[in-house]
């Protein structure tokens, strides 16, 4: 958040699907390895209540953000990550 500004949610669309769909931590082993899992990366909902920003950097230009997520469901993974922000 800046000057009231919320830069970035951890349930926004992008980070949800690049989560389930690019992470590698969807699939496999991975998607069987941890109860819950599957209902974890592919339900929205259940992935908003159970993650969390470990945390969060922003570029001097504010057009970068990188993030690191973390979840009792994914640990001992974290997750990191680079969101592009817009001028919009």
């Amino acid at each position: 958040m800046e000057n009231d500004k919320v830069l970035l949610k951890i349930d926004h669309d992008t980070i949800f699907n690049w989560f389930k769909n690019d992470s590698q931590l969807c699939e496999g082993y991975n998607l069987t390895s941890v109860t819950d899992r599957e209902k974890f990366c592919t339900n929205k909902d259940s992935f908003k209540s159970q993650t969390r920003f470990a945390s969060i950097t922003i570029s001097p230009d504010k057009m970068k953000i990188g993030f690191s997520i973390e979840s009792d469901t994914l640990t001992p993974d974290k997750v990191v990550g680079i969101f592009l922000t817009t001028d919009n």
